[in-house]
């Protein structure tokens, strides 16, 4: 039976790379992997680590997609063979039992680094299937981290005029970089101030989704894709349904798990569905990732965390690199 190393919160912020043995089997249905990459969410993965809520039972695995290579499959599995390399929701450990209908085929010439990345347009793909406003208003995305990095990009893509906002210098930069047309340090100076038909949050913050309450024109839309971890100002609930009222505004959640996992009549949009496409945009140059992200050992892991729950990672996102294993 071979090691299987895996990252794992063993108390509140503080993550080990433990081992233990892998003594899984492949059942008619299942795949046998082992991990090339895997990507840190810098969010829900931070919250982990960080105990924001409080109540966390310690220790904790973590992680939620890699980039795997095929080794064994069962007798019902035709779609893959050993050898391939797959995109899967999985933890960061070496090696993972998954059901094939879990796994997506990553393109032949697609780097790994960038197919594990597709995990983060699909944060934010639920607005746009759910949203009425059409690409003749202009959009607003708030937030720069990995989610809104790529968010303001997909909405770009798509035709809409997208201003995207950071304090963060070094994130505008990177969106910049990207492709991103429009991207400020903050909302008032943008020129479609009051006129956005549609506004995305990707921070969670409280005090930035009042901000964009008052940017968004009568009648828009307002999506809550960031996740609200913890009170981050001193507004009050008062105050958000005042300008909510008088605005006319629709504001809803953009949690990506509105959407079934797979897809169902009626209901094409599933989640795996978005992992695709966003996973066929990067690939096509059409979402940008160069220099979004730095590779990173798992048995550095408590430093990353470290450095994601303090803001000080240098780059928007961090890959564990595995195959030094």
């Amino acid at each position: 039976m071979p090691v299987n190393p895996q990252i794992i919160f063993t108390s509140a912020k503080h993550a080990e790379l433990l081992e233990k043995q892998f003594e899984e089997k492949a059942g008619d249905n299942d795949i046998i992997a082992k991990t090339i990459v895997s990507c840190v969410s810098s969010g829900s993965e931070c919250g982990g680590y960080s105990d924001f809520f409080g109540g966390n039972r310690y220790p904790m695995a973590t992680g939620y997609i890699g980039i795997l290579r095929v080794l064994e499959t069962g007798k019902n599995v035709g779609a893959y063979k050993p050898g391939d390399i797959i995109f899967a929701r999985t933890p960061h450990q070496l090696y993972n039992r998954i059901e094939a209908k879990e796994a997506l085929r990553v393109p032949p010439d697609m780097p790994v680094e960038s197919a594990v990345l597709a995990r983060f347009p699909a944060v934010s793909m639920p607005t746009l299937v759910r949203t009425q406003i059409k690409p003749t208003e202009p959009v607003l995305v708030v937030g720069l981290g990995i989610v809104g990095l790529f968010c303001a990009q997909m909405m770009q893509h798509c035709g809409y005029e997208v201003y995207a906002i950071d304090i963060d210098a070094a994130r505008r930069e990177t969106a910049s970089k990207c492709g991103v047309r429009h991207a400020h340090a903050s909302i008032e100076e943008t020129p479609a101030y009051g006129k956005y038909g549609l506004g995305i949050d990707c921070t969670g913050g409280d005090g930035a989704v009042m901000a964009m309450v008052k940017a968004i024109r009568k009648g828009g839309e307002l999506s809550l894709v960031g996740v609200p971890w913890r009170k981050t100002s001193e507004h009050n609930m008062h105050q958000f349904m005042y300008e909510i009222f008088y605005q006319f505004l629709t504001v809803y959640s953009g949690f990506e798990w509105c959407l079934p996992v797979h897809e169902q009549p009626f209901m094409p949009n599933s989640n795996y569905k978005l992992f695709e496409t966003a996973m066929q945009w990067i690939n096509e140059g059409r979402i940008q990732v160069e220099g979004a992200y730095a590779l990173r050992d798992p048995r550095k892991c408590d430093e990353v965390y470290q450095q994601i729950s303090k803001g000080q990672l240098p780059t928007t996102c961090a890959i564990f690199d595995w195959r030094s294993f």
